[in-house]
């Protein structure tokens, strides 16, 4: 490379640099000047506080709703239908006690011409949301009988906050977009009205409050009632993936606006046929602000009964319900059939049971639990050994590999000093 070629190269590097800096800081310009909320905005504090007063006066709410799940396939013949499954729900919510819970029961279902013949729809889905936990039962074991058993599955309550799977059914849901707080979003976005990084305009035309917002391929558009408690009545979502369509209807109960209709389509334009996924949910009865026994959010109540066996995947067991109102659990029944956790020896299983007899009940003995042979410390330490063996062999052909490098390194340092 010549002289001057050399010192051309930090000019053209300066100059790149400059027009980089210059290109940033025009889109930057842009973008800001586009990145705000135009008109009303005073209206998303209005319609927050609509929204949120009418939440906080349901205390207690307990009814009846039909929900109707529809999956369909659209192609050049038209619409082919997948799935269908119509199903009717009592349920009951207490803020008070922190405790939610429905008893969905199918009524009508249909499966698709390609669907296969062997796939079943579950009769019931019970469940409840309780002391931070979700409970869910379903018949997902058959005896050799060919009776159906139910089985309670224990998960963290984040698993139940989609209303979108047909086994779960929250109320609250439906006051709600997808399950987000509607006025912290509205507040959220007008204290940050002029320094988001998308556009939008906010206007209102007598009741109805609506809100734009878009981001480059995204597109969103609520539509509020500020005459029913500032709920959302319609929601728009689009993108090149798909879009998703939402609309409520309500009325007032003991002067609190609840859900009457909720109907949600989402289109998926993923793949070469366009799918339409559907949900309707039609709500039959609402009683607002009534007092609910204690005794209606226990687990009798989904249809756990002694003996039912439990997975629980917050404390990775496998048992059988021993029974009890006030408690979970009756400890001195409760039998366990497989081993808590996969790949744990003897002594960590040990440990492990002992934090769960003590999350349970502290003042329980730990001999009152009994372990069934196959979980015994034979198979334990076993899978111990094996572990063992497995992981000396693998030291011994890294060390096999690195005397190979390093001896390969030797001999070629040795051929050039040669």
């Amino acid at each position: 490379m010549s002289c001057k070629s050399a010192m051309q190269m930090p000019q053209q590097f300066t100059w790149c640099f400059v027009v980089f800096i210059h290109f940033m800081c025009f889109v930057t310009i842009e973008t800001t000047a586009m990145a705000s909320l135009q008109g009303e905005i005073d209206l998303l504090e209005t319609t927050a506080m609509a929204h949120r007063s009418n939440l906080e006066q349901i205390l207690t709410w307990k009814g009846r709703a039909t929900y109707e799940v529809k999956d369909e396939i659209e192609n050049d013949k038209g619409k082919v239908p997948m799935y269908y499954r119509k199903s009717s729900v009592l349920f009951l919510l207490d803020h008070t006690q922190k405790a939610t819970r429905w008893n969905m029961k199918v009524e009508d279902y249909a499966l698709g011409a390609n669907m296969p013949d062997e796939v079943e729809v579950i009769e019931t889905t019970n469940g409840m949301k309780k002391d931070n936990s979700f409970y869910q039962v379903e018949p997902l074991m058959i005896s050799k009988e060919g009776q159906k058993i139910n089985t309670l599955k224990i998960m963290s309550i984040e698993n139940a906050v989609s209303a979108f799977k047909d086994s779960t059914f929250d109320p609250m849901w439906y006051l709600t977009r997808s399950g987000h707080n509607i006025s912290k979003f509205l507040l959220f976005l007008h204290q940050k009205a002029n320094s988001l990084k998308v556009s939008g305009k906010i206007k209102r035309n007598g009741d109805i409050v609506s809100l734009e917002i878009s981001e480059g391929t995204l597109f969103n558009y609520y539509e509020f009632n500020l005459d029913k408690g500032g709920n959302l009545i319609k929601y728009i979502g689009k993108s090149k993936r798909g879009e998703d369509v939402y609309t409520w209807t309500y009325e007032n109960i003991e002067d609190t606006w609840v859900p009457k209709m909720f109907e949600h389509v989402n289109i998926d334009r993923r793949h070469e046929r366009l799918r339409r996924l559907s949900q309707r949910v039609e709500f039959m009865q609402h009683i607002i602000n009534v007092p609910i026994d204690p005794c209606e959010f226990t687990l009798d109540k989904i249809g756990v009964t002694v003996g039912t066996p439990v997975t629980d995947l917050k404390m990775g067991f496998f048992y059988k319900y021993g029974g009890g109102i006030s408690t979970l659990l009756n400890i001195d029944n409760i039998q366990f059939d497989t081993e808590p956790s996969v790949g744990l020896g003897s002594d960590s299983k040990a440990e492990k049971l002992s934090k769960f007899v003590d999350a349970i009940n502290p003042k329980v003995s730990k001999e009152s639990i009994r372990i069934s042979p196959q979980q015994g410390s034979g198979s334990s330490i076993i899978a111990t050994k094996t572990r063992y063996k497995l992981y000396i062999a693998g030291l011994c052909i890294l060390a096999v590999l690195v005397l190979a490098v390093c001896g390969r390194l030797y001999l070629h340092k040795s051929r050039k000093e040669y």
